[in-house]
């Protein structure tokens, strides 16, 4: 699976609609219409793997369980890459125990 799968997952999940792989000028992007809109403006989704801030916004709508599956993930991945911990954890690691989490098992 690659990256824009992956995005493609975690902003469904973080409630984008109409999602859409796009190849421009300027590469490959994820867009789509954010939760937040009410225009229905199509936009580009964050780069999770790059952005700590849009992991955290996931992170807060994931249930209880999915917290559990995720947090294990997490320290399974990190126990992998000893320069990180749970808390120092960059957004491309997070981004793989969001991925491992919705997916179910390793990704």
């Amino acid at each position: 699976m690659d990256i824009y799968d992956n995005l493609l997952t975690i902003a469904q999940r973080a409630g984008w609609r109409e999602l859409r792989i796009t190849e421009g000028s300027f590469g490959t992007a994820v867009a789509g219409i954010h939760p937040d809109s009410c225009e229905g403006y199509i936009t580009e989704v964050p780069r999770y793997d790059q952005n700590l801030n849009a992991v955290h916004e996931v992170e807060m709508l994931l249930t209880n369980e999915e917290m559990w599956a995720y947090s294990t993930h997490l320290l399974d991945l990190t126990l992998d890459n000893p320069e990180y911990n749970r808390i120092t954890a960059p957004a491309w690691l997070k981004v793989e125990a969001l991925i491992r989490t919705f997916k179910g098992g390793e990704a």
